[in-house]
């Protein structure tokens, strides 16, 4: 049985409109959208300052080897014809070159055969119409 759903991703710098392909980690335990800071050094994605610092934790309730999310890039991410802008914090992800969490899958519901991985997906809006994660409480928000 399938234990991870993996996604390739278009994304685009919004500044350069240059392209690239993004292998994603669809993780429904994962509270927001992340980025490997490797994955913006390798792609020369320009970072934004966040006014705050947001903390963070791994799944085992350890600090992030990162520690705080400090920056985050703006991007726009091509799937399946449907394109959106979006913005995905910065952290250190190992192996990973981006997660997409449960703001990400709960706009877009998709439908993963856990079988095969296939992921069918049909739009059904935009994260930035529809929530945001507050970096207060780190929870999300209609």
């Amino acid at each position: 049985m399938l234990r991870e759903v993996w996604l390739h991703i278009g994304m685009e710098k919004i500044d350069m409109h240059e392209g690239m392909m993004i292998k994603v980690l669809l993780d429904s335990g994962a509270m927001g959208m992340f980025m490997n800071r490797k994955t913006t050094a390798k792609h020369g994605l320009k970072l934004q300052k966040l006014e705050r610092p947001i903390a963070i934790r791994n799944v085992d309730i350890t600090n992030n080897s990162g520690e705080a999310i400090t920056h985050q890039v703006e991007c726009n991410v091509y799937y399946k014809g449907h394109v959106e802008r979006m913005r995905i914090n910065i952290c250190d992800l190992g192996r990973m070159e981006v997660i997409l969490g449960m703001p990400w899958l709960a706009v877009h519901n998709p439908e993963i055969n856990w079988e095969t991985g296939v992921t069918l997906y049909k739009c059904l809006g935009k994260i930035s119409d529809n929530l945001h994660l507050n970096n207060e409480n780190n929870q999300l928000e209609r």
